[in-house]
């Protein structure tokens, strides 16, 4: 039997079958009230509820427990894509007036300028290193 087959019979188990969506994940109901499906699964798993249930992959339908993890508000924001209207194609890098490249990244709610650089790649590269060493496993660096 499947993993999404095991889940889904765990889960109608105790809530019964999961229907509906919300932002695009399951959603399931116990005792007539609606839940989102990754946080029960997380509570069964392991006995807890964290502030906020992150998925590894972004995609909230996937409710896989190798994609779950506790975070908080802080962590979970870190692990976004890209803005849809970046212009330079890498995240944290703004092209500059005088052509060439800045890397930012937000830390503890502030921006910190990392340095301007001649080629988007090594802004890039600047904000990559940055975000392992200040967001650790939720850094999200494409």
């Amino acid at each position: 039997m499947g993993y999404k087959v095991r889940a889904a019979a765990a889960l109608e188990r105790y809530c019964g079958p999961a229907h509906g969506t919300w932002m695009r994940g399951s959603v399931v109901t116990m005792s007539g009230s609606h839940y989102i499906a990754a946080r029960v699964i997380f509570k069964i798993v392991y006995g807890e509820e964290p502030h906020e249930v992150d998925h590894r992959d972004l995609n909230p339908a996937n409710d896989r427990l190798d994609n779950l993890r506790a975070a908080d508000h802080y962590d979970n924001m870190q692990n976004r894509k890209m803005y849809k209207g970046n212009a330079c194609g890498f995240k944290g890098v703004t092209k500059t007036p005088n052509g060439r490249y800045a890397a930012c990244i937000m830390a503890n709610y502030s921006k910190k300028y990392l340095g301007t650089f001649d080629t988007p790649e090594e802004a890039h590269a600047a904000y990559r290193s940055a975000a392992l060493e200040l967001h650790g496993e939720f850094s999200r660096g494409s």
